[in-house]
């Protein structure tokens, strides 16, 4: 959430909440509960062997930290974590593969 909201200022989106300890506020306490024994989409992704949104999601972020040159450890981890997931499955080539020394 931290790189996310330091991604979205950085590109002058106006967020709401504005600040990321409002939003982690309003995601535990009142977007989780709800939907806390749902599945993720992803989780259908891997099941189904199919390819996820992770590039569109999570990496997105990671591509404009790295244009904006914001730290951005946590999502950058999360995309490889999925990516070598993808491929183990067979999804993603190798080459394809999130590198962090970029």
């Amino acid at each position: 959430i931290t790189e996310l909201y330091a991604v979205g200022h950085a590109l002058g989106i106006a967020l709401d909440p504005p600040e990321a300890a409002a939003y982690r506020e309003v995601f535990y306490g009142e977007l989780v509960p709800p939907t806390a024994a749902h599945y993720a989409s992803m989780r259908e992704d891997f099941r189904s062997k199919r390819r996820t949104e992770i590039d569109a999601l999570n990496g997105a972020i990671v591509r404009h930290a790295q244009q904006h040159r914001l730290p951005c450890p946590a999502n950058t981890v999360l995309v490889q974590l999925i990516h070598a997931r993808e491929f183990v499955l067979g999804l993603r080539q190798a080459n394809d593969v999130l590198d962090i020394r970029q």
